[in-house]
């Protein structure tokens, strides 16, 4: 051994066998020449099975992480409290993003192999840095003198890699993710992307996880400036939406509202992995993992509440941080982990259940309820479509209002809202075969308004089996 910290009285160690069981020992010698010699002894020791150069063992580095500091969410949150009481062992997370650095030395040990839909790999890189933010915000190590805390400790990183390197992916990469994950075990799903376009390829791998018993969890948006579109796949049914909330505890101003908002965390100056290295972002993709976090936490402490139950009981746990009551810019308020996780040990003690609730109103029935069969080339045909949840109107509807004319290969949205009868209409000049649909919250696309698309009355012929295609993005939720 020539390295600098050993010096001629080295340390060396014997293996002997005694009584059948191995027994070492340690042995010093004053120089090279009586080493030698000793190992020489130990070599025709008939006992000896082995002679070593002896190595140090010692702890893992454990302390305070020196980052914890700025982890002001987690303080927000009641972390420590939390941690006090219950981690998240057991609990596997999927991370369906930008993938994740499992190299990183604050993911050690943390994330589980995965895959990768762009470009074909295990899901363990992150060229972006965006999942592995994500992921840190859920798992990082606690404790281990490093960096930060995740509010999670213990539970894996399952990461599923949509988004390129540019933050962007396609609608059918984030459907296939989410089967992915669920069909490897992920109980709590973690969506810290969007998108302004309804997809039915999400829908249907949404509906899947849920029926699978994970807990699926999506950022809202970071939209409100600019326009505020209804966002997916936050707004599907059974999809917990978060908000973001800045250290007042009211929403920021970036963070984008709608009846799909179900809970909301904080999400500004979120301080996490990123790249190797620490990053402080701000967005609904920092929010929806404290919410993931919490979810974990949660199923953890009580393994035998289904996803329904766990939803139940992060809205029902929730401080009340706007209006009073639910309300569109934080849904029913800021996430509460340390009551949610007291309340979950509580049921797993023998408690009652709170009762099943949807996170968010969905509406029984979109219907046409008027659209003309026939109409002259030229013409405006209008259609009227009525939205209603448990039978009654849904006033006040955020919808986008979808329409497909042959021979355009594309079909082109706008938003609209339900009026007080929760009626919306849309008129059309009509220059070929028209489908009309009105898409809400995740429901199943309606369409077309007509039995048959609308045919001109005179004049041209159109070819009846044109089609049209999606084609659609997602994109990461964070903002500088």
């Amino acid at each position: 051994d020539r390295s600098p910290s050993r010096g001629l009285g080295d340390v060396y160690k014997r293996q002997r066998e005694q009584n059948g069981r191995p027994v070492a020992t340690d042995s010093t010698a004053p120089n090279r020449a009586q080493a030698t010699a000793a190992v020489a002894r130990a070599l025709s020791d008939p006992t000896v099975l082995a002679i070593s150069l002896a190595e140090e063992v010692h702890a893992e580095a454990t302390g305070p992480d020196p980052l914890r500091g700025q982890q002001w969410a987690l303080d927000r949150l009641q972390a420590d409290q939390v941690w006090a009481l219950q981690n998240a062992t057991g609990v596997t997370v999927a991370v369906v993003d930008s993938g994740v650095d499992a190299g990183h030395p604050d993911l050690a040990g943390v994330v589980l192999p995965g895959t990768d839909l762009v470009t074909a790999g295990n899901g363990q890189s992150d060229p972006y840095g965006h999942g592995t933010h994500v992921a840190g915000v859920i798992a990082a190590v606690r404790g281990n003198a490093l960096g930060i805390a995740g509010l999670a400790p213990g539970a894996r990183i399952l990461p599923v890699r949509v988004l390129d390197a540019a933050g962007n992916g396609s609608d059918a990469d984030l459907a296939n993710g989410i089967v992915w994950a669920v069909d490897h075990g992920a109980r709590v799903i973690n969506l810290s992307v969007g998108s302004p376009d309804y997809s039915p390829a999400e829908a249907a791998a949404v509906a899947y996880a849920v029926q699978k018993g994970a807990v699926v969890i999506a950022s809202a948006g970071n939209e409100r400036a600019k326009g505020n579109p209804v966002m997916y796949p936050a707004a599907f049914p059974s999809v917990i939406g978060v908000a973001a909330t800045g250290t007042d505890n009211r929403t920021l101003s970036f963070s984008s509202s709608g009846s799909y908002v179900d809970l909301a965390a904080p999400g500004t100056g979120i301080v996490s992995t990123y790249r190797r290295g620490y990053s402080a972002l701000a967005g609904t993709s920092a929010s929806a993992p404290l919410v993931s976090a919490t979810a974990a936490l949660v199923r953890a402490a009580a393994p035998g509440l289904n996803n329904t139950q766990v939803a139940s009981l992060l809205t029902s746990t929730a401080q009340d941080v706007e209006t009073t009551g639910r309300d569109n810019l934080s849904g029913s308020g800021l996430v509460r982990p340390l009551v949610a996780v007291t309340q979950a040990k509580a049921i797993a003690r023998g408690a009652a259940v709170p009762p099943a609730t949807p996170t968010k109103p969905t509406p029984a029935v979109i219907a046409v309820t008027s659209a003309p069969a026939r109409a002259g080339y030229a013409s405006t045909v209008t259609a009227t479509f009525r939205i209603a949840a448990g039978g009654a109107p849904l006033a006040s509807a955020r919808v986008s209002i979808c329409q497909a004319m042959a021979p355009a290969t594309k079909a082109t949205c706008v938003a609209a809202t339900s009026n007080a009868s929760g009626l919306v209409t849309r008129s059309v000049v009509l220059t070929g075969h028209l489908s009309l649909w009105v898409q809400y919250a995740g429901t199943t696309r309606i369409g077309p308004a007509m039995s048959a698309p609308t045919r001109p009355a005179c004049c041209r012929t159109w070819n009846t089996a044109a089609r049209w295609s999606l084609k659609r993005l997602v994109h990461s939720d964070m903002v500088a």
